[in-house]
């Protein structure tokens, strides 16, 4: 591979990695975060590649913005990961089978009756303002186009979209950056040239399209980044723009980006290997 991807559930199933070779970039080999229990063992792994993948040029670190402290954020925890996997070939990372289509059967097909009771009132529950629900806020938009779905008046989003970044201080984005730089650093050092990718959460994109937005201010990370001289592709300007005319820019009932997102996102990836 010419490039090692290192991230979360947004690179987990090879979208926008596809997106960028289709676009010209290196093949890519990814790997998932979950395989490092520490910073620490991010360092070792990064000054180690060039010598297992020596035909590789760059390294894409993608993170989801609510989990950017977790990732590179200080820590006490000590180095105990087994030698690191692709996700291609780790257990759990094949893409489910297809199932086969079938005739609907009433006797044993009907939804649960209380699970079906709380679809059919939520439907068309009124949502005056931001509310939780379960994991998720339920949101009310001033735009009733930007989703596809039946209730497009409302946006859901992960509730650790509010809660984890609530106590983050700017000294707190400003050290893990710093930790970033470090990490870009220390893989040119080694032959790689890094990029960091960080994926703006649901809310922060769609922030401005809110009725009534959390009081949470939104922790600038890519600004930061900018200010560090972080080599970076700017997502969140990016998606922030897009939001305005694609719809299902992020699933309407996920936290992830729709097929447009990763597409767009692939491209951009791309546009700073080639």
């Amino acid at each position: 591979p010419g490039v090692i991807v290192l991230g979360d559930s947004f690179s987990r199933w090879n979208v926008w990695q596809s997106a960028s070779m289709k676009s010209g970039s290196p093949d890519m080999l990814t790997f998932h975060w979950d395989g490092f229990d520490s910073s620490e063992c991010l360092d070792d792994w990064i000054t180690s590649l060039k010598e297992t993948y020596p035909s590789a040029r760059f390294l894409v670190i993608e993170v989801v913005e609510r989990e950017f402290l977790r990732r590179f954020g200080p820590t006490e925890t000590r180095c105990h990961s087994q030698q690191q996997k692709p996700v291609e070939v780790s257990q759990g990372s094949t893409t489910p089978p297809l199932r086969l289509l079938r005739s609907f059967d009433f006797a044993n097909d009907l939804p649960d009756t209380i699970y079906a009771m709380h679809a059919l009132y939520n439907s068309f529950r009124f949502f005056d303002k931001t509310t939780l629900s379960a994991n998720v806020f339920v949101t009310p938009l001033i735009r009733s186009n930007l989703f596809s779905n039946h209730r497009s008046d409302l946006m859901v989003y992960y509730k650790d979209d509010e809660l984890i970044k609530k106590d983050w201080t700017p000294e707190d984005i400003r050290k893990a950056v710093t930790h970033v730089k470090n990490l870009q650093l220390s893989a040119a050092a080694h032959g790689l040239t890094m990029i960091t990718a960080i994926v703006p959460d649901k809310s922060t994109t769609y922030r401005k399209f809110m009725r009534q937005p959390q009081t949470t201010p939104i922790p600038d990370i890519w600004k930061e980044l900018t200010k560090q001289e972080v080599t970076q592709v700017d997502l969140r300007e990016m998606l922030d723009k897009a939001a305005d005319t694609v719809t299902d820019l992020y699933l309407p009932n996920d936290t992830h980006l729709g097929t447009a997102g990763f597409m767009l996102m692939g491209e951009a990836i791309a546009g700073r290997i080639r």
